[in-house]
């Protein structure tokens, strides 16, 4: 079984991957004919990309320690 530290990190990619998934389907939604967009499909895709942006520090800091085998102290694990 893995530790939590790094079930914590896979599922926090995971999340992360799944958002940028759902903006990218909010983008694709958003469009109108004539070149417009929806006002609310904007706000919900860039809610999203927001809410993505904040766990990408964790995300990305995750990833480093996963590839480096240091914990967030820089002990080897």
């Amino acid at each position: 079984m893995d530790d939590l530290p790094t079930v914590r990190a896979q599922e926090y990619e995971e999340t992360f991957n799944e958002l940028l998934q759902a903006a990218s389907r909010l983008d694709r939604l958003r469009r109108l004919e004539g070149g417009g967009v929806d006002a609310h499909g904007t706000a919900a895709m860039h809610a999203v990309e927001f809410t993505a942006a904040i766990l990408w520090p964790v995300t990305h800091k995750a990833r480093r320690r996963q590839t480096s085998g240091t914990t967030r102290h820089g002990r080897s694990s």
